[in-house]
Formats: structure tokens, sequence, C-alpha cells
């Protein structure tokens, strides 16, 4: 009875123990799972905030090249009419010189015949006594009054033509300086135009400035919480690695012999292998980028995953996507087939050619060095924008 008493203590007490330690392990994988869960949706509503953003900073930019371009063709129009007041500023200036010398003229010539009116003159009159008395004969006094009466009809000539010269150029010189009158006018309202386009260019040149700064805090904080969400995925995933792990060496005496023997259609897979490239690669989540990179301390996609494989001891693994395929083992397109360490890899949307490689650490995500804005990063197989093109297994 006391035996069987202790026994069924011992058992109780085991049992309890085996369910603390679980609910310990259950408790280590699903806090860190549901802290990145909640970064994640975080990062999803950051991601909506930025693109709401950056959609209302798209059309300011649309909108302000569109204001950009009014201004340019004001300025421009502006421009034409300062140009044409100033050539006809040049003709006014011009004309009034034209004018000063016709009135120059003029003057010269009215006083000119002031002179001889008074000379041969007399109430309105030519004095014929003295221009007789002066002449040597009658061809003489002829000559002399045909040479008096051609003179003053060359003289009013002359002052007609001058006098119809000035009043074409007081004719021009109006007309310049209406020309001039319209053209100041419409200067007038094209620069009003252009100030009141250039106020509303640098209304939305601040608008815009506004909302790039918004987007780049947007940015920042998405980028801090995928950060926090990758590395809350990582050590979500490590964590039930090596649960798992725990788990399959507790049964490993007793399944060795059957897997060994039965076999497997998906190809040979060291699980320890795969287990600690994994672990190896979530070590190293938020690491950066660097083309060529493979380790300790940065990485590109393939050097990670030849730096990972090193580090489970699997050497001299090519650092290259497409050779890091032909060297698998085992290649397979389905997702169901994935096992902890397997290798996915992507091609660029809208091609097929592999261009970027992943390492499988369960649940559903990858490790991966992603680009130079991201670094190593812990996510979702499907979270990187490219495409699947196939898994691999080393």
């Amino acid at each position: 009875m006391m035996g069987d008493g202790r026994s069924f203590l011992m058992t109780r007490d085991f049992s309890a123990k085996m369910v603390a330690v679980a609910m310990s392990a259950l408790l280590t994988i699903t806090i860190p799972l549901t802290f990145a869960s909640q970064q994640k949706v975080a990062y999803a509503d950051t991601t909506s905030d930025l693109a709401t953003v950056q959609a209302q900073a798209d059309a300011a930019n649309a909108k302000l090249l569109d204001i950009a371009s009014d201004l340019t063709i004001a300025n421009d129009d502006l421009y034409d009419i300062q140009s044409q007041q100033a050539d006809v500023a040049a003709q006014i200036v011009d004309t009034q010189q034209q004018v000063d010398e016709a009135q120059a003229q003029y003057d010269a010539a009215m006083d000119t015949l002031k002179k001889q009116a008074v000379q041969n003159y007399t109430s309105d009159q030519v004095d014929y006594v003295a221009v007789l008395l002066d002449s040597s004969s009658f061809s003489d006094f002829a000559t002399r009054i045909y040479l008096v009466e051609k003179m003053m009809s060359q003289q009013t000539t002359a002052i007609d033509n001058v006098t119809a010269a000035k009043e074409e150029l007081d004719t021009k010189q109006a007309d310049l300086q209406s020309q001039k009158d319209n053209l100041d006018t419409l200067e007038t309202s094209a620069q009003e135009k252009s100030t009141s386009i250039q106020t509303t260019l640098d209304e939305q040149t601040s608008y815009v400035s506004g909302l790039s700064s918004e987007v780049t805090t947007l940015m920042a904080q998405q980028a801090a919480e995928q950060a926090a969400a990758s590395a809350a995925a990582a050590t979500a995933a490590a964590a039930k690695i090596s649960t798992t792990s725990t788990s399959s060496s507790s049964s490993s005496s007793s399944s060795s012999s059957s897997s060994s023997s039965s076999g497997s259609s998906s190809g040979s897979y060291s699980g320890s292998v795969g287990e600690q490239a994994a672990q190896a690669a979530l070590r190293k989540v938020g690491c950066s980028y660097v083309s060529g990179g493979e380790g300790p301390d940065s990485f590109d996609c393939s050097g990670l995953v030849t730096w990972a494989y090193a580090q489970a001891g699997v050497k001299n693994l090519v650092h290259q996507s497409t050779g890091q395929y032909n060297a698998c083992s085992y290649r397979f397109s389905s997702s169901s087939e994935l096992q902890v360490g397997d290798l996915v890899f992507y091609a660029k949307k809208g091609s097929s050619s592999i261009s970027h490689v992943a390492i499988y650490v369960g649940n559903g995500q990858v490790v991966e060095a992603l680009d130079e804005n991201h670094g190593v990063v812990c996510e979702a197989t499907d979270g990187n924008g490219m495409t699947i093109v196939s898994y691999g297994r080393l």
C-alpha cells in the first residue's frame, strides 16, 4: 500500500513538474510570439500611415511642379513685357531726339525767315525801289526779284517740311507713349500674377517640406518598429527551435534506428545542422547589409547563408544564391515540406531568375540579409516583396 502510495505521489509530482516545464516552455514561445504579433500590428499601422502620407506627399509634389510650371510661364510673360517696355522706351528716347532735332531745324528756319522778312518786306511787300536802285539793269532787277521770291519760297517749303516731320514725330511719340502705358499696365498685372504664384509656390513648398518631414519620421518609426518586430520574431523563432531541439533530443535514441531505416522521400536531412544554422543566423538579426559581406557583423543574403552554415559545420559553401541553389541536395516547390534550416530562393518581381536567398526558421518565417535599408531581419517568407522561386535543402 505504501509502495503504491509513494508511486502515485511520485507519478503525480513528476506529472506536475512536467506540466510546469511544458508551461514554462510554452510561455517562452508564446510571450515572444505575442510581442512579435503586437509589433507586426504596430508596423502594419505605421506602414498604412506612411502610405497615406506618402500618397499625400506625392500629390503635393505633383501640384508643386504644376505651380512651378505656372510660375515659369508667368515669369516668361513678365520678361517678354519688360523686353517690349525696354524696346519702346528706347524708341521713345530716339524719337524724342528726332523731335528735338526737328524743333531745332524749325526754330532755325523760322529765325532765318524772320530776318529775311525784315530785310525784304516792308508792310508785307518787297521794297522794289531799293532793289531797283541797287540793280545795274532791269534784267538785274528782275533776277533779284526772282531770287528773293525763290529764296522765300524755299524757306517756306523748308519750314513746311520741318513742321510736317515734327507733327509725324509727335504722332509717333504719342503712339509710343500709349504703347508704354499699356505695357506698364500689363507689367503691373504680370508682376502681381508672378508674385501671387510665387507666394503659392512658397506655401506649397512649405507644405511639401512638412509632409516630407512627416514621411521621414514615419519611415524612421517604421524602421524601428520593423526592427523590433524582426527581433521579437527572431527571439520567438530561436525559442521554438530550442524547444523543438530539446524535445527531439529526448526521443532521438528511440527513433534513430527507425528513421535511419525508413528514410524520407524528401531526401536526407540533418535537423541539428539546419537548426544550428538557423540559430546562428537568428543571432545576427539587426546586423547591417553590405554587398559581398559574409560576417561576422555585416552580410549580404548569400553571405549570411554561407556564414550560418559554416557555424553548423558546413564549410566551403559557395557565396552566391544561384550556386547555393545548385548545391542543395533536395529542391522542392511546396512550402508544406519546409523544415528549419531550409533555404528559400527568391526572384525579383516579374523575373524567374534567382537573385535572393533566405534561411527558413519555422512558423512561416525566414531570416535574411535583405538590403541596405533593413539589414538582417526575421520576417514572413513572403514579407520581402519578392517572388518565391523554389525551396532547397543542403
